[in-house]
């Protein structure tokens, strides 16, 4: 837009017809590469493919014929004026998760009808460096750890630990065969692991509780992963009494 010389009369007024952009996208990584982003919400303002019924939160929601599921509108909740909530149902407790939420657009479309659009969408930057993008910026990723507040002092759920028994190059992913988790843990739980002949393997504290969890790495003060074997752990609680478990383990 440009003004040539002179003056405007205070009477004068125009109107600008401009472009927004078309919608929402959401992002998913895993924590070992969190680079590597799956798409798993996508909000297209204009067309926002309201014949999915329900919200996505509710399981019971119906995909209709030609809505795309694979977009999973649903799962966008705008109930809540100034905010929009994204539900995603395909993680898992104990897990570090990376999320990004971009916008998109397909240019200048001022022209294309939408029976006939066939660009290529443009996305904001989801993460520094982000080779999906053609604009620079810091993104807006943000690290994501899967877990429910810690269980009650005196009394809840029962306590367990997975993967049980933990097998070679199973469980979670990163540390396959090595990590156990202890869970439903009230505040300030202490975990010791022990053999069968009462030698103690592990001593952890509530500073490694995260949550209701606590995580283990099996291996012993040297680094070495511990052999097959059965092992006994104890919980010690603030409010509760000792509880006491096993963990088998299978190399």
């Amino acid at each position: 837009m440009s003004f040539g010389a002179g003056s405007v009369p205070d009477s004068t007024s125009f109107s600008l017809l401009a472009q927004d952009f078309q919608g929402y996208a959401v992002w998913r990584g895993e924590g070992l590469d969190p680079d590597q982003m799956q798409l798993v919400g996508f909000y297209d303002k204009s067309n926002p493919e309201s014949c999915i019924e329900g919200y996505c939160g509710e399981t019971s929601y119906n995909d209709t014929p030609n809505c795309y599921a694979d977009k999973r509108a649903a799962c966008f909740d705008f109930s809540e004026p100034g905010v929009v909530t994204f539900f995603d149902d395909s993680i898992y407790e104990g897990f570090d998760y990376y999320y990004a939420v971009t916008t998109f657009d397909y240019g200048n479309i001022a022209t294309v009808a939408p029976s006939s659009l066939t660009a290529e969408r443009l996305y904001s930057t989801r993460y520094p460096g982000d080779l999906l993008s053609l604009f620079g910026g810091a993104g807006n990723r943000t690290r994501f750890f899967v877990s429910q507040p810690a269980a009650g002092a005196a009394d809840g759920p029962e306590i367990y630990a997975y993967p049980n028994p933990l097998r070679q190059a199973a469980g979670f992913s990163g540390s396959e065969g090595e990590k156990v988790t202890f869970k439903n843990l009230p505040p300030g739980s202490r975990v010791q692991i022990f053999t069968l002949d009462g030698d103690q393997v592990a001593n952890l504290g509530p500073e490694s509780q995260i949550d209701n969890l606590m995580p283990w790495v099996t291996r012993n003060a040297h680094g070495d992963l511990l052999a097959s074997d059965v092992y006994i752990y104890k919980v010690e609680m603030p409010a509760r009494e000792d509880f006491y478990g096993k963990v088998v383990i299978i190399r």
